[in-house]
């Protein structure tokens, strides 16, 4: 399991690498919310993950982290599988 702990901060450049540069792990997604923060999620080939949310001023923070994920296939709109 990925050792990052929620709550962890860094510059957003930095801290990225750091995570793709220990576990493996790159950006598989990444979202923009209405008060300018950046959400990201990072995902190595072994199943580890983190979460990242970053600020309108480039510091980013580690929102939770783990192992285990999978992705999975999005239902088509009004779809039952």
């Amino acid at each position: 399991m990925a050792q990052q702990l929620p709550g962890q901060c860094s510059p957003h450049d930095a801290g990225i690498k750091s995570i793709e540069d220990q576990y493996g792990e790159t950006i598989t997604g990444r979202g923009l919310h209405e008060n300018g923060m950046m959400v990201e999620m990072l995902v190595s080939q072994s199943g580890t993950w983190t979460l990242v949310v970053t600020r309108p001023d480039g510091l980013s923070c580690i929102a939770g982290a783990g192992d285990n994920w999978e992705t999975v296939k999005p239902k088509a709109p009004g779809s039952d599988t």
